[in-house]
């Protein structure tokens, strides 16, 4: 045999002998850390291993174990569906995916895989199968009444990968309070540390930053907030197996006091709510059933005690009952429960006061998407929109905070006016389109129309006078936390002028400046498109640049946005308040279009990890869409960049990710592709150090232009 030859044939499959002992090597591992219950690093082991052989069915079925145990059943999905031709490989393959399918409420999938798994006769997992398929049943039942509300998981401003819990929104709605449990700092690992927290909410429906309330030196690090009373200046909080009562004064919340004497017992009071005037109160507690939580109902006495607490017979049993709370004036209660018609876990129910029995009625499962196959507690609720705690699949952490929607539509009422005379149009046609149908509506002899709209879908509106197209735009229904299903918007078409109105008590401002030429200091003509939450318009400079007109202000925040063939747009944001002005100036300087001349596209956002597209992104990326549309001619690069934390290769493929995301938004709003080149530099090309967040990795993490 030739040498040459010999040698090639002994590398090669000395290469394929190591390769095949790396990857036995890393499926032993990974099946060690599954029986031992430490999922995320089977999962690290086992995508390592997918690298290595990407066809490698046992490491995808493993995968899809260790994704389910870790409570990411959608991920877990994928991986068993990559099994399909070959689960009969796998002896527990139905168990598994039929427990997939129940974790993502595919109810009729999960019975049909659990019965098949149990038909077999396999006795591995017959218990746990057992066990489900009641839930399973119940499912189907509640799923027949299914509810088309929303629940929306709130993003890393209130979650984090810890756990997030109780969400009380203040009366006024601009804040929340909630409590946070985290391993504590410097402790052992099983100290767990909670902590009561509070964030504000923004103008645009997006909740700030949250931080701990200023109690922290009063407790022993095992606060939970379980009621706000009395306009918000008192709060019922739980504190080591106790209710307490603490008071907001002089900017702070002060030490918690205990409730008086009838409610606390030697054993836990884990949650609770008082309600008819202070005069009542419901809570759950231990200390009859040692070993499940009921409801009990205690009325406050002439002397200041609590009354003997009494079982609410009709609402509790042999499981836990837990986190009760009252609305409708007393007269409607919600709580938790894993017994009744559960679908697994906790889950939320209704019960109404019946004035004529004295009693609480049967309580009714609140239904998907409300509830799921995990455990749902928590639930508070605020005219339409309700908070609950969840550890349904894919969160961010143990448990997790959601908004819920108890609507699907929102009404959409307002004017079309003609500029120059803010007179109102008569049969204006305004087209809504949606990703699934497109709703057309005429105004009224009084310019007025009205629609519903889904308004947890994007929507594209066009305005067309006499069947000509007048002004369109990327509509976001922001929520109104106090009218949450009413949205006022007008719609002006023509030219400007000094009375575009939005409420009688609105204070009038004035708007001015002048648009010129960034380089030559000349003055010149440019449109212009003047945005604000419930209205929207265009207009342009005169031609010495000047621009000036007036409207009434409801709002706080508004963009102002120039723009001129051959020239780069820009936009200069503001705030008015009672502080602000009457008469505000306002001058923009646009820079003429220079091939290789790059810039950062403003206010753009992405999911963690992710490159799907935050609606806060849309108001920039339509201005970048009108500039392309005026420029017909540019074809521009999209590049992508991250910041320097984490995986090399991941941040890499990000930003590759992140590129073509926007690239595909405006080919879908009609921007030729040949116009556009999208490419990622991950980490490369930092605009400033990565060594600090705000002025340096959060600058590096951006999308840039550059005209080709």
């Amino acid at each position: 045999m030739n040498i040459r030859l010999f040698f090639f044939i002994g590398f090669f499959f000395c290469l394929f002998q190591a390769k095949s002992q790396s990857k036995d090597q890393l499926l032993f591992e990974a099946e060690k850390y599954l029986t031992d219950q430490k999922y995320q690093n089977a999962i690290e082991k086992l995508e390592n291993l997918l690298k290595i052989d990407s066809n490698y069915q046992k490491a995808y079925y493993q995968l899809g174990i260790a994704y389910l145990e870790n409570n990411q059943p959608s991920k877990a999905k994928k991986c068993f569906l990559k099994l399909n031709e070959v689960e009969s490989l796998f002896d527990d393959y139905d168990f598994w995916y039929g427990k997939n399918c129940y974790y993502l409420n595919d109810f009729s999938s999960a019975k049909k895989f659990l019965e098949q798994y149990l038909q077999k006769n396999k006795k591995k997992f017959v218990k746990e199968a057992k066990k489900m398929l009641p839930f399973v049943q119940n499912g189907l039942k509640i799923m027949e009444n299914a509810n088309n509300y929303l629940v929306e998981h709130l993003d890393s401003t209130i979650n984090t990968p810890e756990s997030e819990y109780g969400a009380l929104p203040t009366r006024d709605f601009k804040k929340m309070i909630f409590t946070r449990q985290s391993q504590a700092l410097n402790k052992s690992e099983k100290t767990l540390e909670k902590n009561i927290m509070t964030a504000e909410l923004s103008p645009q429906d997006t909740w700030l930053k949250a931080e701990k309330i200023n109690n922290n030196e009063t407790s022993s690090g095992y606060d939970a907030a379980i009621q706000l009373l009395d306009a918000d200046r008192k709060m019922l909080v739980y504190q080591d197996g106790d209710l307490k009562i603490t008071e907001y004064v002089d900017g702070e919340w002060k030490i918690p006091v205990m409730l008086k004497e009838g409610v606390n017992t030697p054993e836990s009071e884990k949650y609770a709510c008082i309600y008819d005037h202070g005069n009542r109160i419901i809570f759950s507690s231990n200390f009859e059933q040692k070993k499940h939580l009921d409801l009990y109902e205690s009325v406050l006495q002439t002397d200041g005690t609590w009354g003997k607490p009494e079982p609410l017979e009709n609402l509790n049993t042999s499981e836990d009952e837990d986190t009760p709370y009252i609305t409708d004036g007393g007269k409607t209660l919600y709580f938790c429960s894993k017994g009744h018609l559960s679908m697994g876990g906790f889950d939320i129910f209704k019960s109404t006061f019946d004035p004529v029995r004295m009693a609480w009625t049967t309580p009714v499962n609140l239904g998907t998407p409300i509830n799921s196959a995990q455990d749902d507690m928590f639930f508070t609720l605020q005219g339409e929109l309700g908070y609950l705690t969840s550890n349904r699949g894919d969160g961010q952490g143990m448990e997790d905070i959601y908004r819920v929607y108890l609507f699907s539509n929102i009404k959409l009422k307002g004017k079309v006016l003609e500029r120059s005379t803010n007179k109102a149009l008569a049969n204006c046609k305004l087209k809504f389109t949606s990703l699934h149908k497109t709703l057309e509506i005429m105004t009224d002899s009084k310019g007025n129309y009205e629609v519903l709209l889904p308004f947890h879908e994007k929507m594209h509106v066009s305005v067309f006078k006499n069947d000509l197209p007048m002004y369109e735009e990327d509509l976001l229904l922001t929520i109104n936390a106090k009218r949450p299903q009413l949205l006022n918007r007008n719609y002006y078409i023509g030219q400007a002028d000094e009375s575009l109105e939005t409420s009688p008590e609105s204070k009038k401002y004035q708007l001015q400046g002048i648009i010129t030429d960034k380089k030559t200091k000349q003055s010149m003509a440019a449109n212009l498109l003047f945005v604000a939450d419930n209205f929207s318009y265009s207009d342009s400079s005169q031609s010495n640049g000047k621009y000036d007109f007036f409207w009434k202000a409801d709002q706080e925040k508004y963009t102002l946005t120039a723009m001129k063939k051959g020239y780069f747009y820009e936009s200069h944001e503001f705030i008015v308040n009672e502080n602000t002005n009457e008469k505000i100036e306002l001058n923009l300087s646009l820079q003429a279009i220079e091939k290789n001349k790059t810039f950062v596209l403003k206010n753009i956002y992405f999911g963690s990890n992710s490159d799907q597209i935050k609606s806060e992104s849309y108001p920039e990326l339509n201005r970048f869409l009108a500039f392309l549309k005026l420029n017909t001619d540019l074809k521009v690069e999209i590049s992508g960049h991250t910041d320097n934390m984490g995986n090399a290769s991941a941040n890499q493929i990000l930003s590759e990710k992140r590129a073509k995301a926007i690239a595909n938004y405006l080919i879908d709003k009609g921007i030729e592709q040949n116009r556009l080149q999208s490419l990622g530099y991950g980490a490369s090309k930092p605009l400033v150090s990565n060594d600090d967040e705000l002025e340096g990795r959060e600058l590096n993490r951006r999308i840039e232009i550059k005209i080709l």
